[in-house]
């Protein structure tokens, strides 16, 4: 996938629906919360919206509610750790 040279959201919000376009479980929620969460590291996602369509996502797997926001939390953290280098 290439990045548009000019617009660093809508990089980051087309990454942000291939990721959840997958079906989901624990681990692929996890997954992509730690992806997204390097986006958000390196400021093509603004965390909020990674958060909202995350917690959607995991609802949408049959998380529970805690399930979701503890893998939400914990993926993103880790992420942000370790933001995508050579992305913007």
């Amino acid at each position: 996938m290439t990045q548009p040279s000019t617009d660093n959201s809508t990089y980051g919000a087309t990454l942000l629906d291939a990721l959840l376009a997958a079906p989901g479980s624990r681990n692929h929620t996890l997954n992509a919360a730690r992806a997204l969460g390097q986006l958000v590291g390196a400021d093509l996602l603004p965390r909020p919206l990674a958060e909202d369509a995350l917690t959607t996502a995991g609802h949408a797997a049959g998380l529970s509610a805690r399930e979701v926001a503890t893998t939400v939390r914990s993926g993103l953290d880790a992420g942000q750790r370790r933001p995508r280098q050579g992305a913007a």
